[in-house]
C-alpha cells in the first residue's frame, strides 16, 4: 500500500446496483425456467445507483433504517455478493466482520477457524503461532477457543470473529453491526483497538448508533431505499439523520393522537399535575403542564410518547448517576 498513490481513492464505487427477484411460490420459480418467456416475479432494487469513493485514511460510517441496503451494500463491497450492474474496485487487504458467524465453521473450533481466516489472508506461515496466541488473549473465550464454535454464545463468537479480523493486519476493515452483540465491556475493548486502527487502515462501519459513527468515522452514508440519502462528513450527516428519525417519530405521535379518542381523566392524574390539566389553556401553561407529566416520576406519563420542547435548546448528552429503586423514569 504504501506504493500507491495517496490521491487513488482506495474504495471506488459507481453506479452500483443490486436487484432480487421476489417470488410468491417456490414454484414460480419452475415456472419461470419452462416458459422462459413470460415472468411470475417482482423485482425488487435492494441498491440502487450507488456512487462513492473513500481513499486510505478515510472511514466511513453507513446508516440507515432496517432494509435500506447496508448489509448488501458491504457484502457487495466484500465480493460476498455479485452486483447486478455498477463497478466496485477495492484496493488493499481487506477483512470483513458481516453478520454473525459469517465464514466461519461451526464444527470446527475457534483456533481452527482464525488459523484458517489467516491462511486465507496468506498471513506468513511462520507467524501463524504467534498471532494466534494474539486473537486468543483478545478474545478472551478460555478454554472454549479450543471448542467447536457451534457450542459458543453469541458473544463469544463475536470476540473470535472481530479477533480474527482485526489482528490479520488488514488495510480495509469492513463491520455490519457484529458488535451489537457483545458484553459492553468487549464493545469499549473492540472501539479501542478501532481507534488505535484508524491510525493505519480504512474502516467502513455499519451501525444503527450514530454516536459510534460519529466516534470512529470521519464520513458517512445515509441510505435510504437503497438509495444515498446524503454523503459527507460523519458528523453532519448523522445529526441530519437523527434530526429525520426525531421527525418521523413526532409524525407518528400526532396520528395516533389524533386517531385516538382517549383523554386522560384529571382524577387519575397527581395532585399537582391534575390542578395544571385544569388549567392549561395558553400555551405556556400547555408547556408547563408536559414538564409537570415529565417531572411527576410517573412510568404512565411516558406512555403517551409526549415530547417537549421548540428546539430553541437541545440537550445533546445526559447521564444517570444513581437510581433509588422506587418508581422511576425510563429513558430511552
Amino acid at each position: 500500500m504504501a506504493s500507491e498513490n495517496v490521491s487513488t481513492p482506495i474504495i471506488s464505487v459507481c453506479e452500483l446496483t443490486k436487484a432480487y427477484n421476489l417470488y410468491a411460490r417456490s414454484s414460480d420459480r419452475l415456472k419461470e425456467v419452462i416458459v422462459p418467456w413470460r415472468t411470475w416475479h417482482k423485482t425488487f432494487w435492494a441498491l440502487k445507483g450507488i456512487s462513492f469513493e473513500l481513499k486510505a485514511g478515510e472511514h466511513l460510517g453507513i446508516l440507515g433504517a432496517n432494509g435500506a441496503g447496508k448489509s448488501t451494500l458491504l457484502q457487495v463491497l466484500a465480493g460476498v455478493l455479485t452486483p447486478t450492474s455498477g463497478t466496485v474496485e477495492v484496493r488493499g487487504k481487506l477483512a470483513c466482520l458481516l453478520e454473525l458467524g459469517a465464514g466461519f465453521n461451526p464444527e470446527l473450533t475457534g483456533r481452527e477457524n482464525a488459523i484458517f481466516q489467516l491462511q486465507l489472508s496468506e498471513f506468513p506461515s511462520s507467524q501463524i503461532s504467534s498471532k494466534i496466541a494474539e486473537i486468543e488473549a483478545f478474545a478472551g473465550v478460555g478454554d472454549f477457543f479450543d471448542q467447536p464454535m457451534k457450542l459458543y454464545s453469541s458473544g463469544m463468537y463475536v470476540r473470535v470473529a472481530f479477533a480474527a479480523a482485526m489482528l490479520t493486519d488488514p488495510d480495509i476493515l469492513i463491520i455490519d453491526e457484529a458488535l451489537a452483540v457483545g458484553d459492553i465491556v468487549f464493545q469499549q475493548k473492540c472501539m479501542r483497538k478501532l481507534a488505535d486502527f484508524c491510525q493505519r487502515g480504512t474502516i467502513i462501519f455499519v451501525s444503527h448508533d450514530p454516536v459510534s459513527v460519529k466516534r470512529i468515522c470521519n464520513r458517512a452514508i445515509w441510505l435510504e431505499n437503497g438509495q444515498i440519502r446524503e454523503l459527507g462528513n460523519a458528523k453532519e450527516v448523522c445529526d441530519k439523520y437523527v434530526g429525520s428519525s426525531h421527525e418521523e417519530l413526532g409524525k407518528s405521535y400526532d396520528q395516533n393522537a389524533s386517531s385516538s379518542a382517549e383523554v386522560i381523566k384529571t382524577s387519575e392524574l397527581p395532585q399537582e399535575v391534575a390542578f395544571l390539566s385544569e388549567k392549561a389553556t395558553s400555551a405556556s401553561e400547555q408547556m408547563k403542564h408536559k414538564i409537570a407529566l415529565l417531572t411527576s416520576k410517573e412510568s404512565w406519563a411516558f406512555d403517551q410518547k409526549d415530547c417537549i420542547g421548540t428546539k430553541e435548546a437541545i440537550i445533546l448528552e445526559g447521564s444517570i448517576d444513581s437510581v433509588d429503586g422506587k418508581k422511576t423514569v425510563a429513558f430511552e
